[in-house]
């Protein structure tokens, strides 16, 4: 399992996401935390270390920070927004930046997924796609998901 902690003070939850022993935790660039600190922490437990940029945080502003993360995931979606939302296709500009200066980062994108821009977010160089909306506003979520795999070109 994977857990994106969308607290302001992660840190102080550090102890028991290592219990959980997820694959991956996301953390978020605007957070109130040593960062790198806790990327550390969760390499020290072979958790490997996520970084989400909300759509206004300037990508270059983390360029210090970067180095320490595993996973990059860019958040085009409005947070704490229930029921899907319009991907920012501009954000791939950070995408962009991430590929030039960090290539060996995953890149994830939240927010606005669908059937029209998943070509364009794979071939922008996303490598995770984290959709919601599309899926659970569908009249066939089942349908709406095979869909998106098979634009995605992928069975899985």
């Amino acid at each position: 399992a994977d857990l994106h902690l969308m607290f302001q003070h992660p840190d102080e939850s550090l102890q028991q996401v290592l219990l959980l022993k997820p694959s991956l935790v996301i953390i978020h660039a605007e957070a109130e935390v040593h960062h790198m600190r806790f990327a550390a922490e969760l390499h020290k437990e072979g958790i490997k270390a996520g970084l989400a940029l909300l759509a206004e945080t300037n990508i270059k502003t983390c360029e210090e920070i970067l180095h320490s993360f595993d996973h990059v995931l860019i958040f085009s979606g409005n947070l704490g927004h229930q029921g899907g939302s319009n991907a920012d296709m501009a954000l791939l500009e950070k995408i962009k930046y991430i590929n030039a200066h960090h290539p060996e980062a995953e890149i994830g994108w939240d927010g606005g997924i669908n059937d029209q821009n998943i070509q364009q977010l794979i071939d922008g160089g996303v490598n995770v796609l984290n959709v919601g909306g599309f899926i659970q506003n569908s009249q066939n979520p089942q349908e709406a998901y095979a869909k998106l795999l098979a634009l995605a070109g992928t069975n899985d």
